[in-house]
This record gives C-alpha cells, sequence and structure tokens, in this order.
C-alpha cells in the first residue's frame, strides 16, 4: 500500500527523525491514503514531499537555510508563486523566510495570518482565497490591489498547546490556483513542522532573543535592500544595530561591488533620520569646483557657467543622510571643507561669505587603504580619523560564498520578472561552478552575469556553457570540476569514439553524455588524435 511504500522507503534512505515526528508523519500519510480525492499519481507526488521534509528536518533547523527549504518546497508543492514563512518573536509574527514579496504584501500577509491565527480558535480551518481580487474580505487591501493578487492560502503552524508561526502563500497569475487538496497538503506541512519548531527548543529561545532579526532575510522586508545572510553580514547588521541610531560617521570600506552603497542605505533606514532623504555622490565623477557646488552649492557668478544660485546636498538633505562613495578620491584642496563641515554642521556656497547650519549625516565608502592613502599625501590625516569614528569592512563574495545561491535566486526572479521569461534556475553544473569562482568585481559582476544569461538564454534553467560564451573566465573553473568529479575514471579513446559516434560529432552534447565539459573533451580528442569531422559526416 502508499504507507507501506513510504516506511520502506524511510528505511532505505536510513531517515533519523525521532519517534514522535515519525508517528505524526505517519498520521499524515494516514489521512492522505484515506482520502478518495487524491488520484495514485498524487499519492506518490505527496510521498516525494513528505520524503523531502524529512530530509529537511534531518538536515537540522540550526542550519541557515532550513525556512528557506521548507517555503521553497511549499511553493513548489503548491504551485504558490510567492510566499512567507513566519515565526512567533516576541508575540509578534516575525518573518524568517520569503520568497519575492514586496514591503506591501509583507504589511498585509501579516495581518492575514494573524487573522488565521484568531479564527483557528474557533474554526480550526487555514484561510483559503480562490480570488482575493474579487473576494470582499481582500480587494481593498494594498497589496492586493498593487500586485493583482489573486489565489492566497494561509495556514497556522500549530501544535497542540500553542501557534508557533505560520505559512503564508499566493498568487498574482491566476485565480483558483490552490485547492482542497493544497490546503489539505499545507496543513500537514504545517504540523510537521510546528511540531519539529516545538521540540527543538529553539521557539522558546528566540522569544528571548534577536535570532530570529529581519536582517536575517537577505532582502529587508520594509526597504527591499538586498542584503546578504552569511555568518560575516549578521555580524555586521549587528554593528549597525548599535550605530545607526547615534549620529557618528561612519565609514564602510570593502572591494568594489561589495555593496558598500546598499549597506550605507540600510544604515539610513536603520537611523532616526530614517523618514528624512537619503543622497549618494561619487566623489570621482566631478572636477573639484564641481563636486564643491554639488555638495556646498554655489551662487551666480561664482564660476564659469554659475549662471544662477543652486543649493548644495548638504542644504537639500538637511536633517537626512549622504552618503559619499570613493571618498579616497575627493580633491586634497576640498578634504579641509569637508573637515570643517564634519566639526561645525557649517556650511558655505562657493563664491559666498554667508554661512549655514545644516544637520546632515555622512556616511563614507571606500575601496583604498586610506592609511596607505595618507602616508602617500593624498588624504588628510586629520581628515581620515575623523570620518573612521566607526569603520565597517564588507567582506568580499569570494569570502561569503554562502550567500551567492539566494543572491542568485534573488537576480533571477528580478530578471525573468522584467523580461517576462520563465527562467527558474540554474543547471546543477553552472551553480557549482559560479559558487567556486573568485568573483573579482563581487555582487556587481553576479548581478550582470545573471541578468546577460536571462536576456541571452531559451532555456528554463541556465546552462555551463551558456554562462561560459558570457564569462570565458569561468571555463577554467568548469574543467577543475569536471577534473575533480572524473579523477577517478580515466575516459577511453573508444569511450570518447563512442559518445561522437552517438551525438554524431556535437562536441557539446558528447560531453554531457560522458558527463565532462566540452573543453575536457576537445583536450581529449586532440591527445587520442581523433579526426571529428569523420563523425559529421555521418549525418
Amino acid at each position: 500500500s502508499y504507507l507501506e511504500e513510504a516506511k520502506i522507503l524511510f528505511e532505505e534512505v536510513s531517515a533519523k527523525i525521532d519517534l514522535e515526528l515519525t508517528e505524526l508523519l505517519t498520521k499524515q500519510l494516514e489521512r492522505i491514503e484515506k482520502s478518495g480525492k487524491l488520484r495514485t499519481q498524487e499519492k506518490a507526488q505527496y510521498l516525494k514531499i513528505f520524503y523531502q521534509i524529512s530530509e529537511i528536518i534531518n538536515s537540522g533547523i540550526e542550519k541557515e537555510d532550513f525556512f528557506e527549504k521548507i517555503i521553497d518546497l511549499t511553493i513548489d508543492a503548491t504551485g504558490a508563486e510567492r510566499g512567507i514563512l513566519f515565526l512567533f518573536h516576541q508575540d509578534k509574527l516575525t518573518p524568517v523566510a520569503a520568497r519575492a514579496i514586496d514591503h506591501s504584501t509583507l504589511e498585509d500577509a501579516t495581518q492575514i495570518s494573524m487573522s488565521a491565527i484568531k479564527r483557528i480558535k474557533y474554526v480550526p480551518e487555514p484561510i483559503l482565497v480562490s480570488d482575493a481580487l474579487n473576494d470582499p474580505r481582500f480587494k481593498e487591501r494594498p497589496s492586493v490591489i498593487l500586485n493583482k493578487i489573486r489565489s492566497l492560502l494561509c495556514v497556522p503552524l500549530k501544535t497542540e498547546e500553542k501557534v508557533v508561526g505560520v505559512i503564508y502563500l499566493d498568487s498574482r497569475i491566476t485565480s483558483h490556483i490552490f485547492l482542497d487538496e493544497d490546503r489539505s497538503l499545507l496543513m500537514s506541512i504545517a504540523n510537521l513542522l510546528a511540531a519539529t519548531i516545538d521540540k527543538s527548543n529553539i521557539f522558546n529561545r528566540i522569544q528571548t532573543s534577536s535570532f530570529f532579526s529581519s536582517e536575517k532575510l537577505m532582502i529587508d522586508e520594509k526597504t527591499g535592500i538586498l542584503l546578504g545572510k552569511s555568518k560575516q553580514m549578521r555580524h555586521i547588521y549587528e554593528l549597525i544595530e548599535k550605530v545607526a541610531p547615534a549620529e557618528c560617521t561612519i565609514l564602510l570600506t570593502g572591494e568594489t561591488g561589495t555593496g558598500k552603497n546598499v549597506l550605507a542605505e540600510y544604515i539610513h533606514y536603520k537611523s532616526k533620520r530614517r523618514d528624512k532623504k537619503f543622497y549618494t555622490i561619487n566623489c570621482g565623477g566631478l572636477t573639484e569646483t564641481l563636486f564643491e557646488s554639488e555638495l556646498f552649492g554655489h551662487v551666480r557668478g561664482a564660476f564659469t557657467g554659475a549662471v544662477r544660485d543652486k543649493e548644495g546636498l548638504l542644504e537639500i538633505a538637511d536633517g537626512g543622510t549622504i552618503f559619499l562613495d570613493e571618498i579616497s578620491n575627493i580633491p586634497l584642496n576640498t578634504q579641509p571643507k569637508i573637515l570643517e563641515f564634519l566639526e561645525t554642521k557649517i556650511i558655505r556656497r562657493v563664491g559666498s561669505t554667508e554661512t549655514k547650519r545644516v544637520d546632515v549625516r555622512l556616511i563614507c565608502a571606500t575601496n583604498k587603504n586610506l592609511e596607505e592613502e595618507v602616508k602617500k599625501g593624498r588624504f588628510k590625516e586629520d581628515l581620515y580619523y575623523r570620518i573612521n569614528a566607526v569603520t565597517i569592512h564588507l567582506p568580499p563574495l569570494r569570502e561569503r560564498k554562502s550567500d551567492i545561491p539566494y543572491f542568485i535566486n534573488h537576480f533571477l526572479k528580478r530578471f525573468s520578472q522584467m523580461y517576462n521569461k520563465p527562467v527558474l534556475g540554474l543547471e546543477e553544473p553552472a551553480m557549482a561552478v559560479l559558487m567556486e569562482y573568485s568573483w573579482p568585481g563581487n555582487i556587481r559582476e553576479l548581478q550582470n552575469l545573471i541578468h546577460y544569461a536571462v536576456v541571452a538564454t531559451t532555456r528554463r534553467r541556465i546552462s555551463l556553457d551558456e554562462l561560459v560564451v558570457i564569462k570565458p573566465q569561468l571555463s577554467e573553473y568548469a574543467e577543475k570540476i569536471t577534473v575533480e568529479k572524473t579523477s577517478k575514471k580515466t575516459i577511453s579513446k573508444e569511450e570518447v569514439i563512442e559518445a561522437l559516434k552517438n551525438t554524431k560529432g556535437n562536441i557539446s552534447h558528447a560531453a554531457q553524455n560522458l558527463g565532462i565539459h566540452r573543453r575536457q573533451l576537445q583536450r581529449l580528442i586532440k591527445r587520442y588524435n581523433i579526426d571529428k569531422a569523420q563523425f559529421k559526416e555521418q549525418l
């Protein structure tokens, strides 16, 4: 029977779910087994889903990607487009994993989830909405109107004693996407997950800690700012929580493309100035006169082309924050004026004798070693010590590779939506190579690569060959991974000839059949002195 298959399968894979969870899993399977609504194929699919859940649970709730895997699984299983997994934290619902969710949807999803929790005291059913746009309970909600949300499904994570969280799913694609079977499936998943969380002792611990703070999400839900979720980045978020509310100047250091501008905006949001303006100035993109004019403003006639008075950004951003990117490029003659502003909060427009007091916080950034710049006489020592009150260093992407899959997922979704292309992800060899690549251009280089790949691909999953065409530097990493995978096996001349015969000389297809990269196959063809043209003649 279906249940017997499940038990055998779990025994075969040596599943390590404890007795209580195993019994709970069996109950969920029994309920599905007794349901006459599901066809054999659907039951097999449910078996696969529960098997996947068991693997995720076995991996341990302490793992960084535990909740991301759960939300991805529920989205795939139900056909949802987007989703959020909430847990209770200090009597409030806190998102711990999300996919493709904007700020307005987060707010509405939180309210809807709370409604589901209140309802369950009286009606033990989740919230299932077939067409939110036409449902009087939801059609006036901002996220429903803005995103044209059609289908909606919300299920509390409930044990016998308490509610520990909620799973929220929706779809903007079509109405009636969720069926009663999806609701039953999600309830079963929710029961398993609730029991897992409750038994892990984590739930009690997070009530008095910041274990699941919003910064653990890759996308900050209120700003939409792209963040990382590696261990290094979490330490940075903890530091920002302490220094952002203060009025000190902050210096961000790190290589080009690590996201210093994004982090500066995040600091602004976390500060008391969050409701005021935030401006960015690239200190290397302007001449000395134009830079001073941009920052301090000027009066008519101050220099050639100054045909009228102009406010500087320090005036415009009064009460807010200005981000000085690549501050090491500020001309030496201008640096004392920056120092004077930092010490007095007083500015004077270029060409004017009048002064004005403004209240602006500066966040500065550089990809250079400012101490070395000071020694070489290219940066004023007193300004360096003034802006260096708090320094936050952003590690390069190669030092926080656990963030790479999340960045890739984010960029894929953004650009596939932008170009209306159904790109679901990367093929496994492609992901493996991107995890090995050193990323000298950091996040910006990764974003550009995924952008180009989404535009160029005609597939639902981007292949390694497509990425190598866009960025040839990846080929050596592809060969390295391929060599490692095939190091225990020597591919003979006969195997190469057979693969070429079967594919009529198609190098890419032959390499795929052999489980190696096409460049490695080309080397084998050369080593074995094989004439590949003879196979093409057989067409």
